[in-house]
C-alpha cells in the first residue's frame, strides 16, 4: 500500500515552474516601474466610473498610480466576470493587497524560492476564506495581463505579455498548489480507505 500511495502522489505532483530568463525579468521590472511612474504616454485617469465600482468610487477620483492599476483591473474583473462581485467585499484593502502582492512579487524575481511559501500560504488563505477554484485563478490572470496593456498604453508589446505571463504562471502554480494538496490528501484518505475496505481491514 505504501509503494502504491508512492506512486499516486508522482503522478500527480505539478509540473516544475519554468523559472523567468533575465531578460524577461528586466522586462517585467522595467513595465511595472512605468506603471508606477506614469509618463505621458500613460493613461492618467478614468472620464467616468464604472458601474462595477460606483459602490466604492461613487466618482472618478484622482487616484495614485498603485490605485489606477488596481482600480483598472477590478473594473475590467467584474465587467468580464459579474459573478465574482460577491466575493470582493471590500474592494479598498483587497486593492491594497493585490497592488502589494504584484509588487513584491516583481522584486522578488530572482528569489522565487523565497516567494514561493508566502505565495503558498496566500493560496491556502483564498481557498479556505474566500473558496477560490484553482480554475479561477486562469481569469485573473487574463484580467491581469489586460489590466496591464491599458495602464501601459503604448509603452506594452508582445514581450512585455509573454513575461508577465509567465511571471503569472509562477504565482498561479504556487497559490494553486495548496489547493492541488488538500486534493491529492483526499484522494490519499480515500483510496487508503478503499484497499483498506478490499484487503478485508475494514
Amino acid at each position: 500500500m505504501k509503494g502504491f500511495r508512492k506512486q499516486q502522489e508522482k503522478k500527480e505532483a505539478p509540473p516544475p515552474p519554468v523559472l523567468m530568463s533575465e531578460e524577461e525579468i528586466k522586462l517585467v521590472r522595467d513595465s511595472w516601474f512605468q506603471v508606477m511612474h506614469p509618463t505621458s504616454l500613460t493613461p492618467q485617469k478614468f472620464v467616468t466610473t464604472p458601474l462595477s465600482l460606483q459602490q466604492e468610487y461613487p466618482f472618478a477620483p484622482p487616484l495614485s498610480p498603485a490605485s489606477l492599476f488596481t482600480y483598472t483591473f477590478y473594473s475590467n474583473l467584474f465587467i468580464l466576470h459579474p459573478e465574482l462581485r460577491s466575493m470582493f467585499s471590500n474592494i479598498h484593502a483587497q486593492s491594497a493587497a493585490l497592488a502589494g502582492v504584484v509588487s513584491t512579487s516583481v522584486s522578488m524575481l530572482n528569489d522565487i524560492e523565497v516567494l514561493a511559501p508566502k505565495l503558498e500560504a496566500m493560496g491556502r488563505a483564498h481557498r479556505d476564506l474566500y473558496n477560490v477554484k484553482a480554475e479561477m485563478y486562469e481569469t485573473v490572470g487574463e484580467v491581469l495581463l489586460l489590466s496591464l496593456r491599458e495602464r501601459l498604453g503604448e509603452g506594452w508589446s508582445g514581450s512585455i505579455e509573454s513575461a508577465w505571463a509567465k511571471l503569472y504562471g509562477l504565482l498561479a502554480t504556487a497559490m494553486v498548489k495548496a489547493s492541488d494538496e488538500k486534493k491529492r490528501k483526499g484522494l490519499r484518505q480515500r483510496t487508503g480507505s478503499r484497499n483498506a475496505y478490499q484487503c478485508g481491514v475494514m
